[in-house]
Formats: C-alpha cells, structure tokens, sequence
C-alpha cells in the first residue's frame, strides 16, 4: 500500500473506507473483528468524531494496515495556543489527582512565584524583600 499521509479526520474515513471495500468486507465484518458496533464503524467510516485511537488501532490492525507516525508542526493552530492547552489540561489532571488523594490543594515548584487569589502584581518572594 502507497504511503498515505492522515491530516483530518475525514483522511482516516477514506483510509479505512477504501480499504475494507478493496478486501470485499462489510462494515459488521470489521465492528464484529474488533469487538465495535456497526454505528460505530459507520461514524469513523464518515469522518466523524468519537472514536478511540485504541480502537482506531485496532480497525488498522484488522485491515491490514501499517501506521508510521511522523509529525509535523500544524500550521493553524498557533504553537502558544497548544502548549497552554495541553499545560491546562496536564494542570486539571494534577489537581484531580491531589484532590482523589487527600492532599493539599496547592503546590509549589521550587523557584517559583507564589501570586495569592486576587493579586494584581507580582513582586519577589515575602522573604526576599528584607524583612517583611
């Protein structure tokens, strides 16, 4: 099979599409291989949303297909507006994970700056402004 480059997922819809067709397979065929529904199949077969990378994996397995990944930087979406979402997300994951344990809600990284609820500006460390 040529090399197929997956840049959306509709991409993946025709990938998959295509080559369950080439080997003559209904969409039961490959839900019931993989342990999906049919809707489901259907759903990535049409480039919608929803379905696990597991089970995408699967779906690939099945079909016969080899999956190589090479990244690339996306062009639309601005590098700033990745990492902070990914930072916010690492960030909710953290403190679900304190919280599920008990422990205190606040944590400090050494060499940080500690800015109190409603602080407007941010200043050296209580202990580094002589006394205070």
């Amino acid at each position: 099979m040529a090399d197929v480059k997956l840049q959306t997922p509709s991409d993946l819809a025709r990938l998959v599409k295509n080559a369950r067709v080439q080997r003559d397979l209904t969409q039961q065929d490959v839900a019931g291989a993989v342990g999906i529904t049919r809707q489901s199949l259907a759903r990535l077969e049409r480039g919608d949303g929803g379905t696990s990378f597991n089970t995408v994996l699967l779906i690939l397995d099945y079909l016969g297909i080899r999956l190589d990944a090479l990244t690339e930087r996306r062009t639309n979406v601005p590098a700033a507006a990745a990492t902070g979402s990914a930072a916010e997300a690492a960030a909710d994951a953290l403190a679900k994970r304190i919280a599920s344990r008990g422990l205190s809600g606040h944590l400090t990284i050494p060499g940080s700056v500690v800015v109190p609820p409603g602080a407007t500006e941010v200043g050296p460390p209580a202990n580094a402004r002589g006394g205070e």
